[in-house]
């Protein structure tokens, strides 16, 4: 009986270090692309003819999520909404909201105001980062350092 009682008490005592380690190896995995970030933001020009645009901006990544936003200076100037997850293994899958700015950068030439989004597929490592916008309306990369 003191044979099942002592193996029990180890059983328990593995269980436990088991947990506690994988939920720190976890934990650790997801706040090693905590910080700030710099976020370079690069399109192409489009094949119906919208200029090509580039700018330079910060994101902040808190609990594996990361957040950041730009406004273009000027008159008509878009807005930019980067956020999503960021996985342990440094996969994300970011969504890009905001508003178009002037009309020769917009896809389509849509007028300044108007809501746009889309999806970036995204890998990180813990000082760095690449992606690429996904709905193939226009080429554009996004390049992430982190600060």
């Amino acid at each position: 009986m003191r044979r099942h009682i002592a193996l029990a008490f180890v059983a328990f005592g593995i269980w436990v270090l088991t947990v506690l380690g994988l939920s720190f190896n976890v934990q650790a995995a997801g706040q090693g692309f905590d910080g700030t970030w710099t976020v370079k933001h690069e399109c192409k020009k489009a094949p119906d003819g919208a200029l090509p645009f580039a700018y330079n901006y910060i994101a902040n990544v808190s609990a594996g999520s990361m957040d950041g936003q730009y406004t273009v200076p000027g008159v008509n100037g878009g807005t930019f909404h980067i956020h999503g997850p960021i996985n342990p293994d440094g996969t994300g899958n970011l969504t890009m909201n905001g508003v178009t700015g002037q009309t020769e950068y917009n896809v389509g030439h849509l007028s300044p105001g108007v809501p746009f989004s889309y999806r970036i597929r995204a890998k990180f490592t813990t000082s760095g980062g690449s992606g690429r916008r996904t709905d193939g309306k226009r080429h554009c990369d996004f390049t992430f350092v982190k600060r």
